[in-house]
C-alpha cells in the first residue's frame, strides 16, 4: 500500500509530540467545523482548564447536512489538552487515550463530515481499512487466538444462560 498511511496513531503521535502548543483540535482532511464549534473551542481556551472534549459530528452529503442517521449522537475526541491525555491509540480509527481521572466533557458546535457513497469509493476505503487489519491480525499467535475464543466462548456461554 505505497502511499497510504497504515498507522494513523502513530502518525497523530509524530505531531502532538513535535507540537508547543498546550491545546490541539484536529480533523480528518474531508471534514470541516461550523462557526459554532469555532466560537466554543475559543471559549474553552481562554478558560485554561486542561481538558479533553467531544465533538458532535455530522454528515453531509451532496451539500446537505443530515440531521438524523441510526449513528447518531456520533462523537469522537478532537479537541484536548496535552496536560489531560496520554497518546493516541490503534493503527486504524486512531483515538487520543485520557491521562488517569481525567473525565471528558462534551463541547458544543458540529463538525461535519461529507461523504461519497458511490459504492466504488466505499470499496476503495474499506479495502484500505481491510489490508491495514489483515496485517496487523497477521501478527496473532495460535495461542492468543484461543485465549480470545475461550473468553469469548464463556461470555456467549453465560449469556446465553
Amino acid at each position: 500500500m505505497i502511499g497510504h498511511i497504515t498507522d494513523f496513531a502513530g502518525v497523530c503521535n509524530q505531531c502532538l509530540l513535535a507540537a508547543n502548543q498546550e491545546w490541539f483540535f484536529f480533523l480528518d482532511s474531508d471534514e470541516y467545523c461550523g462557526k459554532d464549534l469555532v466560537e466554543a473551542i475559543r471559549e474553552a481556551i481562554s478558560k485554561g482548564i486542561a481538558g479533553a472534549y467531544f465533538v458532535n459530528r455530522r454528515y453531509v452529503r451532496d451539500g446537505v447536512i443530515i440531521t438524523c442517521a441510526t449513528t447518531y449522537p456520533n462523537r469522537q475526541m478532537r479537541f484536548f489538552a496535552r496536560a489531560a491525555v496520554n497518546l493516541f491509540i490503534k493503527k486504524v480509527h486512531e483515538r487520543i487515550q485520557l491521562k488517569e481521572g481525567i473525565a471528558s466533557k462534551v463541547i458544543s458546535g458540529l463538525l461535519y463530515v461529507p461523504f461519497d457513497d458511490t459504492l466504488e469509493a466505499v470499496r476503495q476505503k474499506w479495502d484500505c481499512y481491510i489490508a491495514i487489519e489483515v496485517e496487523r491480525h497477521s501478527l496473532v499467535t495460535w495461542a492468543t487466538m484461543r485465549t480470545v475464543m475461550w473468553s469469548c466462548g464463556k461470555v456467549s456461554v453465560l449469556y446465553f444462560l
